[in-house]
C-alpha cells in the first residue's frame, strides 16, 4: 500500500487537466505498404497528431482497449474489401483481457502539432488481409469520461473524468496483389492434393478399423493412401520451388526501385 507521501508526490507528477468545454482536434496518421502479396505481412503504423491549437491528454491503449473491454477508452480497426465490409476474425485468439489498471502514464500530453503513438494493435489479427484486393484500414479512437474501468487511483480517475470527451479516425490503403500465374496454380495444385489426401486417408482409417474388411480391401486402400501421400509430396515441393523462386525474384526486383 502507497503511504500518504507517495501518493502526494504521484499525484505532482499527473499532467494538468484539460478545461472539460474544450474539443480535442485529434488525427489519426495511418502508414502502411501501397502494395503487399498474399504471404506478407500488412503492417500499418499509427500516431495521433493534435491538430488543435491547446494541449491534449490522449489515453494510451491499455489492455483491452481493442477489443471494445474497456469503458472510457477503445481503439478499434475495421475495414473494407474492394468496399464492401469486413467480419471481423474469430479463427485468431487475443490475449486482451483487462488484466490490469489505467496508470497515469496511460494518460498521455500530446503538445499542439505533435504526436503520440499507441500501443500496436495489429489489424491482421482482426482481419484476415491473405486473399487478394484492395482493403482500407481504419483505426478509431474514441474517449468516454463517463465511462468507468479500473483506474490507479481515485485522483486519477476524477482527473480523467474532467477531460472532455475525444474522437479520432484514420485511414489508409492497402492492395495485396495477386501471385503469378505459375505459383497460383501451384497453390491451386496444393490445395486440391492436401484435401484428397485427407480423404483418402479418412477412407483408409475406416477400411483398416473395420473388422469386416477384407485383407484385400485393406492394400487397395492402403495403395491409394501411398498414391496420394506422393501426390501431396510432389505438391508441396512444386509449391516451395516456385515460391521460393518468386520471392527471390521480387526481393531483386524491390531492391532496384
Amino acid at each position: 500500500m502507497r503511504s500518504p507521501l507517495a501518493l502526494v508526490f504521484a499525484l505532482l507528477a499527473l499532467p494538468a487537466v484539460a478545461r472539460g468545454d474544450e474539443k480535442p482536434n485529434l488525427k489519426i496518421e495511418l502508414t502502411a505498404p501501397d502494395a503487399v502479396y498474399p504471404d506478407e505481412t500488412v503492417t500499418v503504423k499509427a500516431v495521433i497528431r493534435n491538430a488543435g491549437k491547446g494541449d491534449v491528454y490522449v489515453l494510451q491503449a491499455t489492455d483491452g482497449a481493442y477489443d471494445g473491454l474497456l469503458n472510457m477508452v477503445e481503439y478499434r480497426w475495421s475495414a473494407t474489401k474492394n468496399g464492401q465490409r469486413m467480419a471481423r476474425r474469430t479463427d485468431v485468439v487475443r490475449i486482451d483481457g483487462v488484466l490490469g489498471f489505467i496508470g497515469a502514464d496511460d494518460v498521455v500530453l500530446v503538445k499542439p502539432g505533435q504526436t503520440m503513438t499507441p500501443h500496436n494493435g495489429s489489424v491482421e489479427s482482426y482481419y484476415d488481409l491473405r486473399t487478394p484486393g484492395k482493403y482500407a484500414l481504419t483505426l478509431t479512437y474514441t474517449y468516454d469520461p463517463l465511462g468507468t474501468d479500473k483506474v490507479a487511483t481515485p485522483a486519477l480517475l476524477k482527473q480523467m473524468k474532467a477531460l472532455p470527451a475525444a474522437k479520432a479516425e484514420g485511414t489508409v490503403e492497402v492492395t495485396v496483389r495477386p501471385f503469378p500465374p505459375a505459383l497460383a496454380a501451384a497453390a491451386d495444385k496444393l490445395k486440391a492434393a492436401e484435401a484428397r489426401h485427407q480423404l483418402v486417408m479418412t477412407f483408409a482409417e475406416t477400411v483398416a478399423k473395420n473388422p469386416a474388411s477384407t485383407a484385400a480391401e485393406r492394400d487397395a486402400a492402403a495403395e491409394r493412401l501411398k498414391r496420394a501421400t506422393a501426390i501431396l509430396t510432389e505438391a508441396k515441393t512444386e509449391h516451395a520451388e516456385k515460391l521460393t523462386a518468386f520471392r527471390k525474384q521480387r526481393d531483386e526486383d524491390r531492391k532496384k526501385k
